[in-house]
């Protein structure tokens, strides 16, 4: 058959149609091929702070809040489930929460807790969230700001529960204590010893869960640690208690940019909020923390 020109035409304009219904078709057909992204919309309380800066439209627009924390500071803060691998940990339920309230999605950016600052600067995520103590140093607060409070923590003493002696630091006295390394509360049972002469043999380990594991096993005679942990452990296991006063009171604050004020203020906003809301009480619940 002789294929004539003007028939090729009119082939090409009907093959030309025949695409156009097909990519209509299949748009229409298949909306999840798109991108998912969330486009749910902000709290009333995150619509309701003024964006002066941009910063709030920027995670806005970005459908995600970034955020920096150190998976390798353990439960219950942050950690992998060991059935999951998903990360886990109150946390990081709490920038859940916070995501929520802006209508975005939230990304974990796992970061070495020692550049958390830096990368926050170097704006690889939009917030910090990680067991961060107001600071002292006049350079971090040069350039970073923060959060109300999302926590408030102590200093406690865990111990076996067949302890019936041990109610205060002093009962240490020539005993065997286990802390993190470089930890507040090594400080303060240096201190203690330099001042009171108590002669405390301090044990210092790196992992949270060998320091349980020195208790539980009876290397050591108590733990020393930031309520969180003094209480996640003990809720989970049944040979351990807290003992006597908590003491040294901390909080536990969000670092933003300096220049993301909107962020900020959208922060302090929503964590003001929440204290009055089930749903982030339930967070501390779950993860056996009194606050």
């Amino acid at each position: 058959m002789i294929l004539r020109k003007r028939d090729f035409n009119i082939n090409i304009v009907k093959l030309s149609n025949y695409l156009k219904f097909i990519l209509v078709f299949i748009f229409f057909l298949f909306p999840a091929c798109k991108e998912n992204k969330n486009t749910a919309q902000p709290s009333e309380t995150v619509k309701s702070i003024i964006d002066i800066d941009g910063s709030i439209n920027r995670v806005r627009n970005s459908h995600y809040l970034y955020v920096g924390t150190d998976p390798s500071t353990d439960l219950p803060f942050i950690g992998k489930d060991k059935e999951t691998k998903e990360f886990t940990g109150f946390e990081v339920e709490i920038a859940e929460y916070l995501a929520k309230n802006f209508g975005v999605n939230l990304k974990l950016v796992p970061t070495p807790w020692n550049r958390l600052f830096n990368n926050l600067s170097a704006r690889n995520y939009d917030i910090a969230l990680n067991a961060i103590e107001l600071p002292e140093d006049d350079k971090i607060l040069e350039k970073f700001a923060f959060s109300v409070p999302y926590y408030l923590s102590y200093i406690q003493i865990v111990v076996l529960k067949s302890d019936k002696k041990t109610y205060g630091i002093a009962d240490f006295k020539k005993r065997n204590v286990g802390v993190i390394k470089n930890s507040v509360s090594e400080i303060l049972l240096n201190e203690t010893n330099r001042i009171k002469k108590t002669d405390i043999k301090i044990k210092s380990h790196l992992k949270v869960d060998e320091l349980f594991d020195s208790l539980r096993n009876k290397e050591i005679n108590g733990v020393l640690i930031s309520s969180p942990f003094a209480q996640w452990y003990c809720l989970n296991s049944p040979t351990l208690k807290i003992t006597g006063d908590k003491f040294l009171k901390h909080t536990y604050v969000i670092a933003v940019n300096k220049k993301d004020i909107a962020l900020l203020n959208a922060l302090n906003a929503i964590l003001k909020k929440a204290k009055y809301d089930k749903d982030f009480k339930r967070i501390f619940i779950k993860w056996g923390m009194k606050n």
